[in-house]
């Protein structure tokens, strides 16, 4: 994880509707955004922690979660990703949706980890 092996990702790709808006469609421009947007390309070996994997039919649902600091004030937060993928009958990625939280951990009320 965090290799940014894009050959071997590559091999996964389908038509790849991309419904993130800070990312066009097609695979060319996923790589374009995680080499040129700040978010990822200051990143370039930035881990995520598996939660929950789910599957329904074609669509595969991931849940992700990432230790950081609170842009406000460095205090530890955790930013928590669902990613919906849509797959075709070969077995590529033709659809992905991005559902993005973070939260502060100080500011939990029920202190319940979010994943």
């Amino acid at each position: 994880m965090g290799d940014r092996d894009y050959e071997a990702a590559g091999k996964y790709a389908g038509k790849y509707i991309q419904h993130d808006p800070r990312i066009g469609d097609g695979f060319d421009a996923l790589v374009e955004s995680l080499e040129t947007n700040p978010i990822w390309r200051d990143h370039p070996k930035s881990k995520v922690a598996f939660k929950l994997v789910a599957a329904d039919g074609d669509l595969v649902y991931l849940q992700t979660h990432r230790e950081i600091k609170a842009a406000d004030d460095g205090s530890p937060a955790r930013r928590i990703v669902v990613h919906v993928f849509r797959f075709n009958d070969a077995g590529k990625i033709d659809e992905h949706w991005t559902i993005v939280q973070s939260v502060k951990l100080k500011d939990s009320v029920s202190k319940h980890p979010l994943f």
